[in-house]
Order: structure tokens, then C-alpha cells, then sequence
């Protein structure tokens, strides 16, 4: 048997905590914003913000502050946010609130990161009621509190925000704020999960792999494994890699359990590395080279995108 937890707890590495810092989630915001509102060049969008204009204010900063259309200038990006914040942008003040959290073109203050937070949240702001959630959740700027935690996440996920609705069904799974639910969990999971959040998708799978919530079904959980493991996810790309191995939930295939494995390892997933080895004994040279560069493939397809 090929090692591998494929627990229906779900994983540490849940976006809870929000490991994304700022400059990537301003990114994100720049893709779903920036492209809809003063999509013009940088003057044009200079000049818009010059005649105080939020949105401008808001979108100049986003580009300040990923490099996108204009010169990278975090402490310029904050002023921008800024001005856009204090005119009532719900968007701006979850950028900068996170801005404030990561400590990026600012000094690090909690305190002013929950505030712009709360702001945004208070204007139905999915993304800010999702970001006051977790600073509730993990005790920043504010005493730790699960339940107010999931009283925003709820209201985020009531939105389909997918890090919100995942965070609903971590909470459910270890009973943090809500009593201990793995049906609720699951439920929650599965909504994230269908919106292509990777960390959801390993959740759902681990939910089925071990029937917390949802009937045991190994090929049901193969499946979402091999979905997040697509998006580059290290975990899923182990797990299924050992699935493939031991011809569980899907047929055996060294090739690709090496393929999976491999890309795993190169993330630092030391279980994989030992899988690896075990698999080495089992193929032919023409197999691992098969494997190998099939990994290779995989890996230069998602560096392009």
C-alpha cells in the first residue's frame, strides 16, 4: 500500500487562515474589477482618479499595487485605496484593510485592517464580511470569537463568496463556532467545491474517501482530489497519486501515480517522495520517463497560465 491521509477531516491548509497575502488577493480583485470598471489605459484611468472619482481612485490603485498597467508602488496603492475607501468603496476598503493586515505599503495594524474590514462588511461587501470573519475566527485586532466568525463567513457564503462557504464547512466539521456537523460541513463543501476552490474540492474528497457526511465513494472522492490536483494543489496531487497507485477509486496507473507524485515532491510533499521511491521499484525505465515527462508537461502548461 502506497501511504497517503485521505482523512474526511478537512485540510490544515484550508484558506482559513488566508494564506493568499494582500499583493495576491489584490490581483484577484484586479481581474474581477479592474476589467469591468475604467478598463482604459493608466492615464486614463490617472485622470479619472485625478477628478476624484472612487472607482478610478480604487481601480489605480489595484494597478499600483499588482504591477498591471502600471509600475508596481505599494505605499502609492495605499493611497489610493485610501482615497477610494473614504468615499465608500466597499471593494477598496477590503483592499485596504488587507493592505493594513499584511502589512504592505503600510505598517502592519490589525486594528486598522479590522476596521476597514467592518466597513466594507457593513456595506454588504462579500469579500469584507468574509475578511471580518476571519479576523473574529483568528483573534486579530479583536478578541477571538468562532461564532461572530461564522456569523459573517454565513453572511459571505450567503453570496456564494467559496472561501466563505469553505470556511462555513471547516467550521461545521470541528464544531468552531456552530455544533459539529458533517452533513452541514459536506453541504457547504460541495458549494465551494462546484465554484473550483481547490481547498474545498480536497475537502469534499477527503469527506467522501471516508464517508463523513456524504456516503463512503472512493471513485467520488477521486474525482475532487483529481480536480484540485489539476489547480496545482500539492495535497490532492499526493493523494491521488497514491489512488493511483493502490487502485483506489480509480484503476491502477503507476505512470500517473508517479506523474501526480512527482509534482507533489516538487512542492515538498516528503510522503510522495517516499512514494516515489517505492514506485521506482515497481517501472520500467520507459514508464518513469513516461511519468516524468508527463509531470513536465503539466508543469509548463500551469506556468503559462
Amino acid at each position: 500500500m502506497f501511504d497517503r491521509l485521505a482523512a474526511g477531516d478537512y485540510p490544515a491548509t484550508v484558506n482559513i487562515k488566508r494564506t493568499k497575502n494582500s499583493i495576491v488577493l489584490l490581483v484577484i480583485l484586479a481581474l474581477s474589477l479592474h476589467a469591468q470598471e475604467h478598463s482604459g489605459s493608466y492615464v486614463e484611468v490617472l485622470a479619472k482618479a485625478e477628478e476624484g472619482d472612487a472607482v478610478a481612485q480604487r481601480s489605480l490603485g489595484l494597478m499600483r499595487g499588482t504591477g498591471q498597467g502600471a509600475p508596481k508602488d505599494l505605499a502609492e496603492a495605499t493611497k489610493r485605496l485610501r482615497k477610494s475607501a473614504d468615499q465608500n468603496d466597499a471593494p477598496a476598503q477590503s483592499a485596504l484593510g488587507m493592505m493594513y493586515r499584511d502589512g504592505q505599503g503600510v505598517d502592519k495594524d490589525d486594528i486598522q485592517a479590522l476596521t476597514w474590514f467592518r466597513k466594507s462588511a457593513s456595506h454588504g461587501d462579500a469579500e469584507g464580511q468574509y475578511l471580518l470573519g476571519y479576523m473574529y475566527s483568528d483573534g486579530r485586532g479583536v478578541p477571538r470569537d468562532y461564532a461572530e466568525g461564522v456569523a459573517w463567513f454565513r453572511k459571505s457564503a450567503e453570496q456564494q463568496n467559496a472561501a466563505a462557504e469553505y470556511a462555513l464547512a471547516l467550521y461545521y466539521s470541528q464544531g468552531k463556532g456552530v455544533a459539529k456537523d458533517y452533513v452541514e460541513g459536506a453541504k457547504w463543501a460541495q458549494k465551494a467545491a462546484d465554484q473550483n476552490y481547490a481547498d474545498a474540492q480536497v475537502g469534499l474528497g477527503g469527506a467522501y474517501f471516508s464517508g463523513r457526511g456524504v456516503p463512503k465513494n472512493h471513485v467520488e472522492a477521486a474525482k475532487w482530489y483529481r480536480k484540485a490536483a489539476e489547480q496545482g494543489n500539492a495535497l490532492a496531487q499526493g493523494t491521488i497519486g497514491a489512488m493511483f497507485a493502490n487502485g483506489d477509486g480509480v484503476p491502477r496507473n503507476y505512470v500517473r501515480a508517479y506523474m501526480w507524485d512527482s509534482l507533489a515532491e516538487a512542492q515538498g510533499d516528503r510522503t510522495a517522495r517516499d512514494n516515489i521511491e517505492s514506485l521506482e521499484h515497481r517501472m520500467t525505465p520507459q514508464q518513469i520517463a513516461e511519468a516524468q515527462a508527463l509531470a513536465q508537461e503539466f508543469s509548463n502548461h500551469n506556468q503559462l497560465h
